[in-house]
């Protein structure tokens, strides 16, 4: 892998400052310029099977009229085409290629580091162990793109459009931006899923301005999910559970973040229905992990069990009955399962303040048994 070469001053979220760092000797030109007419001539892409090192691509760029940036009217004026070129190897760290026609082209272990690349078309690329470390292709286009090893840690493919042709064994996207993709039945059972920790979606939201931060958030739960609907459907059930999770604890910051924009702006009207879904939101990450922790639900049943136990022994005895600890347990229990709203033992320990907890606890416990058929539903059936 080439040494990627010095960034510049300004990152892959801003107009890049792009000055050609090489020059083309006028014989390279001459050829290359002989070569691509040979091509245009046998009605092939411009650059067909032409081995194109930085300094060649910096030429082009040149020729093409300059690079195409973010705010450009460049209707008039296209992208690269490199087309079928041969990219192997070459280091193109931070050029500015948005726009470029990439189809068919081979780019293995070739680096695009930083590169503007947003609407670039990769369809049927060979891009084994290429480097797309904090590049920024948005709307980019991967279908039947072969993206073996590739890393992709860091950059921005929101909105970029896969198929089922698109080959991305062991590929790594740790940090990448991902709202928006359109996955369309690509396979990611092989993707080195395990190693991405946090998207960048999520991080963006997190240094995002205050009013746009519950949008931000949105998106990255938008991005979690479709990664776990997509792992799930491929039985990847262990890594579309943490994704879920994530998609759902992303959810909870958005409304939180919404429901403090709407008390400082004023619009108080609206905050009734945004606290209440907080709340419900709030309980259900506490009770069962979102679906996803089945261990919290029994440990929650066992817990409120105990509680009550103390509860009953504390407040249940009187002058004609006593409760002892089997007593309590079995009342505790019963009452939880929702077997026995104010169920006691006998007529004589009726007493108003035991009858209460044990319809107290009767409610709670068919809360914690309609989570508990809820998440195993989903663990077992995907749903």
């Amino acid at each position: 892998m080439p040494k990627p070469v010095k960034r510049p001053e300004l990152g892959w979220r801003a107009e890049l400052r792009w000055q050609r760092l090489s020059v083309l000797d006028t014989g390279r030109e001459a050829e290359l310029s002989r070569l691509r007419e040979q091509n245009l001539k046998a009605h092939k892409p411009p650059m067909d099977g032409i081995k194109l090192d930085r300094a060649d691509v910096e030429w082009l760029i040149e020729q093409n009229g300059g690079p195409i940036r973010y705010g450009d009217d460049y209707s008039d004026r296209l992208g690269l085409d490199l087309r079928n070129a041969n990219l192997m190897d070459g280091d193109f760290s931070f050029l500015p290629l948005a726009d470029t026609l990439f189809q068919g082209a081979r780019t293995d272990k070739a680096s695009f580091e930083g590169c503007d690349l947003r609407w670039a078309y990769f369809d049927d690329a060979h891009m084994s162990e290429t480097r797309l470390v904090d590049a920024d292709i948005f709307k980019g286009h991967f279908e039947g793109t072969y993206l073996r090893e590739a890393d992709l840690s860091g950059c921005n493919i929101k909105s970029a459009w896969f198929n089922e042709g698109t080959y991305l064994d062991a590929a790594k996207f740790n940090r990448a931006s991902l709202s928006g993709c359109h996955w369309r039945n690509v396979d990611v059972a092989r993707v080195d899923w395990d190693n991405v920790r946090l998207i960048g979606d999520e991080l963006d939201a997190r240094k995002a301005a205050f009013t746009e931060r519950d949008r931000a958030y949105d998106d990255a739960s938008d991005a979690y999910g479709r990664i776990s609907q997509l792992l799930r459907t491929q039985g990847r059930l262990s890594g579309a559970s943490r994704f879920y999770y994530r998609r759902s604890l992303m959810h909870r910051k958005a409304l939180q973040c919404q429901a403090l924009r709407l008390f400082i702006t004023g619009r108080w009207w609206r905050l009734p229905s945004t606290l209440l879904t907080l709340i419900g939101n709030l309980l259900l990450e506490a009770i069962s992990g979102y679906g996803e922790q089945p261990g919290r639900v029994l440990a929650w049943a066992v817990g409120v069990a105990g509680i009550f136990t103390v509860l009953y022994m504390t407040v249940g005895s009187n002058p004609t009955y006593t409760f002892n600890l089997a007593a309590a347990i079995v009342l505790s229990v019963t009452s939880l399962l929702g077997r026995g709203y104010g169920f006691l033992p006998s007529a004589d320990a009726l007493a108003k303040p035991v009858s209460i907890l044990s319809a107290i606890e009767g409610g709670i416990g068919t809360t914690i048994e309609l989570l508990f058929v809820a998440t195993f539903t989903r663990r077992l059936l995907g749903s």
